[in-house]
């Protein structure tokens, strides 16, 4: 025997196998994951995705039915309106501009006093605010 030889404790010697298999652990742990998370969005997405195409299948159904009973452009008038309401836009307009050049009709001053006629009138709708007491005078 070779004189330069020392034996290692036997918690020091250690199989390369065994090193690369602890080594390898955590990366197995995260591949157990992402399979469990894959099959958690399997099982609750294709439900979601089930219900997403009948609910659209339903309203494709509806809105087909609709055009049918009023037909194309008429439908499309209405939808056109209902936006205009829920946006609510007027489709009149507020102030009117124009005519035919004559008694001051159209003129700069006449759309300035609508103008400011409108919103006195938009004014006078509001509800006046009471004053806090802090800031009333004694």
């Amino acid at each position: 025997m070779n004189g330069n030889f020392k034996r290692k404790p036997y918690g020091a010697m250690r199989l390369p196998l065994i090193d690369t298999l602890q080594n390898l652990a955590p990366y197995r742990v995260k591949i157990v994951n992402a399979e469990a998370d894959a099959q958690v969005f399997s099982v609750v997405g294709k439900p979601k995705a089930e219900n997403t195409l009948a609910v659209g299948t339903a309203e494709a159904e509806v809105i087909q039915r609709k055009t049918t009973a009023v037909g194309q452009s008429n439908y499309a008038l209405i939808e056109v309106g209902r936006a205009l309401a829920e946006a609510k836009i007027p489709l009149v307009p507020q102030i009117i501009a124009g005519g035919n050049g004559t008694e001051g009709s159209g003129s700069l001053v006449n759309v300035l006093l609508a103008n400011l006629v409108s919103q006195n009138l938009a004014g006078a709708n509001k509800v006046a605010e009471p004053e806090l007491a802090s800031s009333a005078k004694v």
